[in-house]
């Protein structure tokens, strides 16, 4: 590692990562080398927690250095630097996903559905291993055997939520990487979400949000991307579930609306053909039994007829709403007759 990584290293530890300090730090002494000799905290051993890092596989990207995102150096605010485990290629496409991490089990499944098939199109995904939306898009992504990305609001010695170790091992095995701004031992603090998301949406050339309250750091991911210059796309719902106030309020703010992966491809000026999607059985079923009742039907009522869990139908249901083959009347549902 070369000095100006290591003192950067040793100064953001200093520093606790506060991106104004070591701004000021580096616009003062013209160089982290220099700022560190000016101002550093001697409690802190710079080629001790330097060794620290290649000893956790983490590799540091100064803003300066190839391989930082060509994209995230445009952005205001840029960070001064990267936190990088796994590889990080960004000479590809990414898209970010986001949304609330109270998801309904038909958000969930629409994001992990979407991203199956944008990753399945050479697209990264990208998100923040939240629980609810953004664990469920990185979880599409690995289903079509593909990276996935994940910005984390804490320093890289630790996994947040401790309970998705397990998904970003998955996701490091798959080819994937985990990005922070911040050094080893940050914790994961309110404000540092706020800052992850200019992340998120700065290495992407759009940003899919499905299921955003009307406040909720999803709604901060759409307002850095608008100033970045990203795409904002929005997957609408229910007119009165709390889920989608802020979904609904961004599109008529101008956001794009998409139904499904079409749409994503077509918003990003990919006009590459989907597949038909291999009807399983469940999925026969539901259809089957919504095209001999006359009236929309609840989802306990067709897994009763079904013989299926309400989760099961839940999912599939979502599936069929995103292709267009069924409706949603106020949590019933109806066969769209072809």
């Amino acid at each position: 590692m070369q000095d100006e990584h290591i003192f950067y290293n040793a100064l953001a530890l200093a520093e606790d990562g506060s991106y104004l300090a070591l701004k000021k730090a580096r616009a003062r002494h013209g160089s982290w080398n220099e700022a560190w000799q000016r101002q550093g905290n001697r409690e802190v051993d710079p080629g001790k927690e330097a060794s620290r890092l290649g000893e956790r596989g983490v590799r540091l990207l100064l803003r300066e250095d190839d391989g930082y995102p060509p994209m995230l150096r445009e952005i205001p605010h840029p960070p001064h630097a990267l936190y990088i485990k796994g590889p990080l290629d960004a000479s590809g496409m990414q898209v970010g996903i986001v949304g609330t991490r109270k998801a309904t089990p038909e958000g969930k499944a629409s994001a992990r559905e979407l991203a199956r098939e944008l990753a399945g199109r050479g697209i990264t995904v990208v998100s923040g291993l939240a629980f609810g939306i953004d664990a469920a898009a990185h979880q599409g992504a690995l289903d079509a055997g593909a990276p996935t990305w994940a910005v984390l609001a804490r320093g890289l010695d630790a996994v947040y939520p401790a309970s998705h170790r397990r998904l970003a091992d998955d996701m490091l095995s798959r080819g994937g990487a985990l990005i922070s701004e911040y050094p080893f031992g940050s914790g994961p603090r309110p404000y540092r979400f706020l800052e992850r998301n200019r992340i998120v949406s700065g290495v992407s050339r759009a940003v899919l949000m499905i299921e955003v309250p009307a406040r909720s750091g999803a709604q901060a991911t759409a307002r850095f991307a608008a100033e970045q210059g990203r795409d904002v796309l929005v997957v609408p719902g229910p007119a009165r579930h709390p889920n989608f106030r802020g979904s609904h309020r961004l599109i008529r703010e101008g956001a794009a609306l998409v139904a499904d992966a079409r749409d994503v491809l077509a918003e990003l000026g990919l006009e590459l053909p989907l597949p038909e999607a291999d009807i399983s059985p469940e999925t026969g079923l539901i259809r089957s039994f919504l095209r001999t009742v006359p009236d929309a039907v609840s989802i306990d009522e067709i897994a009763e007829r079904a013989n299926l869990p309400p989760r099961v139908v839940s999912e599939h249901l979502t599936l069929l709403l995103l292709e267009g083959k069924v409706r949603e009347e106020a949590g019933l549902y109806r066969n769209i007759v072809e």
